[in-house]
């Protein structure tokens, strides 16, 4: 078995305040490279986001819904799976007390062309 690092640090500068943080995920390998994985059935990618929706979105779907909608009318949108997470701060086994809520999981934008949601128009002819 290889071994396989999970950084995690928390995202988002106004939330930060929030009992329900927003964390980003990067899988690496033992050499703090980069590792591809497909995580919940989700493409290869190496970055994670795992959202809290906190204060905008509690029933968690708005988000979900839109994205779906984009995706749904041929536009990028990050593709999501929801998940329930436990945060271990400790060196003993995970329990129920290091239970946090469901968040979604999603995509980490990326700035590639294949993400930009861009479409040219037809040029008009007059």
């Amino acid at each position: 078995m290889s071994h396989l690092a999970l950084p995690i640090r928390t995202r988002g500068s106004s939330t930060q305040g929030f009992p329900k943080k927003s964390y980003r995920l990067e899988f690496q390998d033992e050499k703090g490279e980069d590792k591809v994985k497909k995580p919940l059935g989700m493409p290869s990618e190496s970055d994670w986001i795992l959202s809290a929706r906190y204060e905008e979105d509690r029933a968690l779907v708005r988000n979900e819904f839109t994205y779906q909608l984009s995706r749904d009318i041929g536009r990028y949108a990050a593709r999501t799976r929801y998940c329930e997470v436990y945060v271990n701060r400790g060196d003993g086994p995970v329990s129920v007390d290091d239970y946090v809520g469901v968040y979604s999981f999603m995509e980490a934008r990326r700035r590639s062309h294949r993400h930009r949601g861009t479409h040219r128009r037809p040029e008009r002819r007059s």
